[in-house]
């Protein structure tokens, strides 16, 4: 599944950005590449296994994203305050 990842993204990220987001996203990419090996081994299931693949990816790419930007926000709207 890691070789759908990168291009997915490719026009949106940077190579860096895509890399930090494989590796937040490592034990996710792994468990869809065996549900979908699973699926393959199902006969008439697995005609539809390419496409879920490519939505699948894209899925997994658009919560990395929004969790990121979600996490970097936070981040900078709440400000360490040390306690008194």
């Amino acid at each position: 599944m890691r070789f759908l990842y990168a291009p997915a993204a490719a026009g949106v990220l940077s190579k860096e950005q895509r890399g930090d987001l494989a590796a937040a996203q490592k034990p996710a990419i792994f468990m869809l590449g065996l549900l979908l090996l699973l699926m393959m081994m199902v006969p008439v299931l697995n005609l539809v296994v390419p496409a879920l693949a490519c939505v699948s990816v894209c899925h997994l790419q658009r919560r990395g994203w929004t969790d990121q930007a979600a996490l970097a926000s936070a981040a900078t709207a709440a400000p360490d305050v040390a306690p008194a």
